[in-house]
């Protein structure tokens, strides 16, 4: 990232400008299904010393697992936290040893054993991020916030950690950005501006990214990767909630403004697209012109439906139809029988008329859209659904 290029514009935002170019992120938190093993130090209960709060999940809680006092620091304010294996809990990150005063990161806890969850860095108070060597982990006593937890006092003061167990490298992390070497060295802090369908990522120098992909921390409900740009044409988008995108990752394309392209067709480079609801399409008819799959509008002959009494069919200029195959026509699935007419009021079997299921039937209406589905159980029993039950 050039930082020199982060300087803050001032336009107008909206989700689809920067939020559609979030690629696939993870949760950084790992298998906290084995959190029921983790114990707490209470330490006496002691008033006006220091504790510090480990995090595994969404959710903190108000009371820390490590409890100490000034002995712990040393002259210049500085706590270590070293490395050692606790013996009977091997599922506390953080303990303490009171007869050594020492506060330990347990070398034996599954995150940082388990091959797949490897602690990457810790994240402290969302503030700072400090990656993880191994070694020793130092703490300043300016770290520590006040936490008005009535059980330790009033001026009880403590730390949150977090564990990250993923490299980032050239993106956003929870409002940090992290560079090639996966190192916190660009300082302001980023967050997301905004909300429902107008949200921008914006850092506290007024940077924000237009007319750019970027890589950013946003939960996922659902994802889908693909390959190559045409097996996303037909792939759904939608809009963003509190907490999640429900969207598949695809191409895009952005203009000058930061705006993503949807709805209509676009001139680019030379070549026509469709796009709906921010992805292109491909392989499909829309509006008479056929759209190769690599997304471009080349093909000269127009398609049309036309009908007689035996019913409808769709045919281009050049005097060809679609038989015994399905076609996307206008954003529409449609069936096509062998002789040609679109298949209407009827069941399609599995792998007939461009249906791609080995065992599901569908059923298509009078306007040859589908909205129904069916299949034969493992007892030979008929099950029949509407679309989308």
């Amino acid at each position: 990232m050039d930082v020199s290029l982060l300087k803050g514009r001032k336009t107008r935002r909206s989700f689809t400008a920067v939020l559609a170019t979030l690629l696939i992120v993870t949760s950084v938190f790992g298998n906290v299904s084995k959190l029921g093993a983790l114990g707490r130090v209470y330490a006496g209960g002691r008033v006006g010393d220091y504790g510090i709060v480990e995090v595994h999940g969404y959710e903190s809680g108000r009371y820390p697992k490590c409890v100490f006092d000034d002995d712990y620091f040393d002259s210049n304010g500085n706590l270590t936290l070293e490395l050692k294996a606790k013996e009977n809990d091997d599922y506390t990150l953080l303990y303490q040893d009171e007869t050594n005063k020492k506060v330990y990161i347990n070398k034996n806890y599954f995150l940082l054993t388990d091959e797949y969850f490897y602690i990457k860095s810790f994240i402290i108070n969302g503030e700072k991020i400090i990656k993880y060597t191994g070694g020793s982990i130092t703490l300043n006593k300016s770290d520590f916030k006040s936490n008005p937890s009535e059980e330790y006092g009033k001026n009880y003061k403590d730390i949150t950690i977090e564990s990250v167990t993923s490299d980032y490298t050239n993106q956003w992390y929870h409002g940090f950005w992290l560079d090639s070497n996966g190192d916190w060295t660009y300082k302001p802090l980023g967050s997301w501006k905004g909300s429902g369908d107008y949200q921008w990522y914006e850092d506290t120098a007024g940077w924000y990214p237009t007319s750019q992909w970027m890589k950013a921390d946003k939960y996922y409900k659902d994802f889908n990767a693909y390959k190559y740009k045409s097996d996303a044409a037909q792939s759904n988008s939608a809009s963003w909630s509190t907490n999640y995108l429900d969207v598949h990752t695809a191409w895009f394309y952005f203009d000058s403004n930061g705006y993503a392209a949807s709805n209509g067709w676009y001139n680019i480079d030379g070549y026509w697209y469709y796009f709906e609801n921010f992805l292109y399409e491909a392989g499909c008819w829309r509006d008479g012109y056929y759209i190769n799959s690599d997304g471009t509008q080349t093909y000269s002959y127009t398609g049309s439906w036309k009908s007689d009494a035996n019913g409808w069919w769709y045919s281009d200029t050049a005097g060809w139809y679609p038989s015994n195959q399905s076609q996307i026509i206008d954003g529409k699935t449609y069936y096509f029988k062998p002789d040609g007419y679109l298949a209407t009021d009827m069941w399609i079997a599995p792998g007939e008329l461009g249906t791609y299921s080995e065992e599901t039937w569908i059923h298509v209406n009078s306007s040859g859209i589908q909205d129904k589905y069916g299949y034969y159980d493992e007892n030979g029993e008929w099950k029949e659904n509407t679309v989308g039950e």
